[in-house]
């Protein structure tokens, strides 16, 4: 402790010092960098973590620390990854994790998490291992969602994420999709794809209405009216739905509030309708467009045909 104390006291000696401690972190095991007695084995990570662990435990560290923290940290995490690849129990807790840091409130830790969960797929697909498929299917919500990021950093990183994931899985018509840039296409896909999942996709959701960010909120009040039309005759996920586009309509962004709205009562008409009746739900839409003055007012345009197909 008095070692790492001396060395952490200034910035002059502390920054080259927490760079080494990066590089090696980064580097091991895929390019082969070892600890000083050539040691591979998974008591690397015990070593990182020890370190880091006296490093943020002194009484005071200059500023720089606190700037490598996110990347270290995150290192550190692909390193505890590295070292439990054969203890389930440990990689199920890894990935938790990983993917609560996808929507971290420091963008750098978002952004830093975004890009660990890409190189541990490539990581995984050179070593000619399938491990992580179920994770990766699970990452597709939560990265789409952060496509939408006002930070255009995290949202690229987010783009080219999930473009390698759904190369990963070898998905070619997703891959097209984020391709082109039709995502409200590829969320239609994922939900289409496996209705069973739909109940599962709007819980993912419902965080990202709570977001600070009103890109976030609007994404997730469009994602949930569609997962409610793979919901149909399931009343307690629609009732779900109801509630949370209800206190939506309460968002003090204008636009968020309508669309809330809009999208309650196109869900309403849905499951008012048998599925072997989409006219007369497609009248039953016209109808309350006519009787509604205050939803055109709010711009609900072509919300019939968005249903119908």
């Amino acid at each position: 402790m008095t070692m790492w104390g001396t060395i952490m006291s200034s910035s002059r000696t502390a920054e080259p010092a927490l760079q080494i401690l990066l590089h090696v972190l980064s580097a091991w095991p895929v390019d082969s960098v070892y600890t000083s007695d050539g040691d591979s084995t998974g008591v690397f990570a015990l070593a990182a973590t020890m370190t880091l662990w006296r490093v943020f435990n002194l009484t005071w560290c200059p500023p720089v620390v606190l700037e490598y923290f996110p990347s270290l940290f995150l290192r550190l995490l692909f390193q505890a990854y590295i070292s439990t690849l054969d203890i389930s129990e440990e990689v199920d807790t890894f990935w938790k994790a990983l993917w609560q840091l996808f929507d971290n409130d420091n963008s750098l830790v978002q952004l830093l998490s975004v890009r660990l969960f890409q190189e541990l797929m490539k990581l995984v697909v050179a070593k000619g291992k399938k491990p992580l498929k179920k994770r990766v299917s699970k990452s597709l919500l939560p990265l789409f969602f952060n496509c939408h990021d006002e930070n255009q950093r995290v949202a690229q990183a987010s783009r080219e994420t999930l473009l390698s994931a759904v190369k990963f899985l070898k998905r070619r018509d997703l891959q097209h999709l984020v391709k082109t840039d039709q995502m409200w296409s590829f969320a239609e896909c994922l939900l289409a794809e496996d209705r069973s999942r739909a109940a599962e996709h709007l819980r993912l959701a419902l965080p990202y209405l709570q977001s600070p960010q009103e890109p976030l909120r609007e994404a997730a009040v469009r994602f949930i009216g569609l997962a409610g039309r793979y919901l149909r005759g399931k009343q307690q996920e629609f009732w779900i739905i109801c509630r949370a586009l209800q206190d939506m309509m309460d968002d003090i962004s204008p636009a968020i509030s309508c669309l809330a709205l809009q999208t309650l009562y196109i869900n309403l008409a849905v499951q008012s309708i048998p599925s072997s009746r989409p006219r007369d739900m497609h009248d039953q839409l016209r109808r309350l467009w006519r009787s509604w003055p205050f939803l055109r007012r709010c711009g609900w345009l072509s919300c019939c045909s968005a249903v119908e197909n």
